[in-house]
């Protein structure tokens, strides 16, 4: 049975805000390897007074007017941020604040006159600004969708050349592919997507939903194609929990709710993510630091052997913290970690090597003696200093590094 709060209405909204959310989130993901995540927040401010003559045209609040005047505006803050570094000495993220204040302040005053003028239309204008769901009507949802339709297709026919033109402008350049059209029709694409959630996101809060997800998307995945998928997951995710949070609770802005979302996914994924997640990262980090301290004493021990000539060598505690010193309760923890894995055992408070530690010491040693002769040999550097450089680099190589050193050394 559905829940009282539920209805139509309610259906529509969530499929808008979800359209809205797809499209953004991935036109978001170029906009942020662009390194200009600011941008969007500035188109949005200046598509304000776009909203307001296209309401002024016409004299009420029609969606067709009103998405013409935005995109217009919004296109003339893109070039305007672009044109003014280039003919000045203003750098771009000073351009982009320029155009953000001058034109949210146009759009302010007339929106102040809008309300002054005592036209009954004027009903919902201002929801523009901090967004409004529950104003959209079904023909509202309808254009969204198309044009959410018709700007992702043509997103995916696309994509390669955006792609170039993000990582790799001069390579466009020459196969004489035109740059500047190319920059133009993907700042169309982003103009239009803001313009479509702006009545139910909000002129202010849109940048969030553009740039949030985008920005969670590499704490799972490095992968170029990929970032799309995170971005989007999380955002149509957001999208429906916003628009059941708002329908359920009816003074909880839209825009907000689904904001509040995003940001809360955000969170989330600053700490748990598997790729770059904080406490992943420190689990990582403490990883490597064991096998550091385990590798080290391993190492010092096969060279102690080596110096003996006693494969069988036994060392007390006291011995062991005399030829690596460190704290007693890190190597009770580390010989202890060794014992697990069959590389040092114990008798009568002695501890020794298994043939599984001298193996793995004698390996790091090599790692350790293969990287110095290759900064000598082959990197012309001193002998005296490249021990510290090789006391790091050998608990990193890999057998395949290993193997390609080798090579080169011969």
């Amino acid at each position: 049975m559905m829940v009282e709060w539920y209805n139509a209405t309610i259906t529509y909204v969530i499929i808008g805000n979800i359209f809205i959310a797809v499209t953004i989130s991935a036109l978001g993901t170029l906009v942020l390897l662009q390194r200009n995540p600011l941008s969007g927040d500035a188109i949005a401010h200046a598509q304000l007074p776009g909203i307001c003559f296209g309401f002024l045209i016409v004299g009420k609040k029609e969606i067709t007017p009103i998405i013409i005047g935005a995109t217009v505006c919004g296109l003339i803050a893109c070039l305007l941020i672009d044109y003014i570094p280039k003919k000045s000495k203003i750098k771009k993220d000073t351009a982009t604040s320029l155009v953000l204040s001058i034109f949210f302040g146009v759009g302010l005053l007339l929106i102040s006159f809008i309300q002054n003028s005592k036209n009954v239309e004027q009903s919902g204008l201002y929801s523009y600004l901090l967004g409004d769901a529950a104003s959209m009507q079904k023909i509202d949802i309808l254009i969204i969708i198309s044009l959410s339709v018709i700007i992702l297709t043509m997103l995916i026919i696309l994509m390669r050349l955006f792609h170039a033109l993000l990582f790799d402008e001069f390579f466009i350049q020459s196969i004489g592919w035109p740059v500047n059209i190319i920059r133009l029709l993907l700042n169309i694409f982003i103009v239009l997507a803001i313009v479509l959630g702006s009545q139910s996101i909000g002129l202010i809060l849109i940048n969030a939903l553009l740039i949030i997800p985008a920005a969670l998307a590499p704490f799972w995945t490095q992968n170029f194609y990929r970032r799309f998928i995170v971005a989007i997951f999380f955002a149509i995710l957001s999208a429906i929990i916003g628009s059941l949070l708002s329908a359920k609770y009816s003074r909880l802005p839209t825009g907000a709710s689904i904001v509040l979302s995003i940001s809360f996914f955000a969170f989330i994924s600053f700490f748990l993510a598997p790729q770059k997640g904080v406490l992943t990262l420190w689990k990582k980090k403490n990883i490597y630091k064991k096998k550091v301290l385990e590798e080290n004493l391993l190492k010092k021990l096969y060279e102690l052997q080596k110096v003996e000539k006693n494969a069988d060598s036994n060392y007390s505690l006291e011995e062991l913290l005399l030829h690596y010193p460190i704290k007693l309760s890190k190597m009770k923890k580390v010989l202890q970690r060794l014992k697990i894995k069959d590389e040092m055992a114990t008798s009568d408070n002695k501890w020794r090597m298994t043939k599984n530690g001298s193996y793995r010491g004698e390996k790091i040693l090599e790692m350790h003696l293969l990287w110095e002769a290759y900064l000598i040999h082959y990197m012309k550097i001193s002998p005296d200093h490249v021990h510290q450089d090789a006391e790091s680099i050998e608990h990193l190589l890999t057998p395949e590094l290993a193997c390609e050193l080798r090579s080169l050394l011969k």
